[in-house]
């Protein structure tokens, strides 16, 4: 359970797509609910919606480009 702490916040964001990959707005006639949360970040901690708005906090993120910069070298 420690390590999902991480990461199910994250994967929540792609629920709105099935197990191949389609998209859906709903699941056994319940909406998704596509919200998620990043935490233990410096820089991009808080909460998104979806898979888009997820993608612009990571863009947005400091952190994220040094890591990204650092792993591509």
């Amino acid at each position: 359970a420690g390590c999902h702490a991480s990461i199910d916040g994250i994967g929540f964001a792609f629920s709105r797509f099935d197990a191949v990959g389609a998209f859906r707005t709903h699941e056994g006639g319940v909406p998704v609910d596509a919200s998620g949360t990043f935490v233990g970040t410096r820089d991009l901690d808080g909460t998104f919606v979806g898979v888009p708005e997820m993608a612009h906090k990571l863009a947005g993120s400091a952190q994220v480009r040094a890591c990204v910069a650092r792993h591509l070298l």
